[in-house]
């Protein structure tokens, strides 16, 4: 691993500390984030944007097969990168579940207060 890449993951798992993330969260959100990163070649992501973020979710649809939740996840790491720690605004990205269907992602979904409350008890 490139010390580029090695200093991005460092600086990725020193915002989720501060933030209080889990280590289960902070190694699974590197390990996706560096995958992301070698599935491009070792490119950094401030050079790629949502063209390269959606090639890499179907990659892993089509090509792994992985199960929505899976992808799911590797997508929120690679938008905390992002957001986060490249302060880089993504906004929507269109990509392909493993069902063969391409969605939109809204990488700005509503916060819960905005739900309305269910009146069930």
């Amino acid at each position: 691993m490139s010390k580029l890449v090695s200093k991005l993951l460092d600086t990725v798992r020193d915002s989720m500390r501060l933030k209080r993330y889990s280590s289960s969260t902070i190694e699974s959100y590197t390990n996706w984030i560096l995958r992301f990163i070698l599935y491009h070649n070792k490119r950094h992501p401030r050079e790629m944007g949502k063209a390269e973020i959606s090639a890499f979710l179907s990659y892993l649809a089509k090509e792994k097969r992985v199960a929505g939740s899976t992808q799911n996840q590797a997508l929120q790491a690679i938008l905390y990168l992002y957001k986060q720690v490249l302060q880089i605004e993504i906004g929507n990205i269109d990509f392909a579940r493993n069902q063969g269907q391409t969605l939109p992602h809204d990488s700005n979904p509503p916060r819960s207060a905005e739900y309305p409350r269910s009146n069930a008890r």
